[in-house]
């Protein structure tokens, strides 16, 4: 890098000066647009495997194991509202 008397080191300094003038310009109109984004609605609730309601048919013998697990299921997502339908074996297969 050559020595630079006081007119090249200038000139140096005001395109160093212009850069960061346009990174700052840069980065206030950005700031400025994302501030205009439009606000969404939150999404309906998802039926997932663990939040919203689903009905299941059981053979009505599995009814006390079934019992047991849905408790500890509901624990642990409380979100989830399952439904039981207890019916004989026949009758829950059609």
């Amino acid at each position: 890098m050559p020595y630079c008397a006081f007119g090249g080191c200038y000139e140096k300094m005001q395109m160093m000066k212009n850069k960061g003038v346009y990174i700052l310009s840069g980065l206030l109109l950005m700031a400025a647009l994302q501030s205009c984004k439009q606000k969404t609605k939150p999404a309906a609730p998802l039926e997932t495997d663990i939040s919203g309601t689903a009905k299941f048919v059981i053979d009505e013998s599995f009814q006390p194991i079934v019992d047991e697990e849905a408790t500890v299921f509901k624990n642990f997502y409380p979100k989830a509202k399952p439904e039981f339908m207890y019916k004989p074996e026949n009758s829950a297969l059609r």
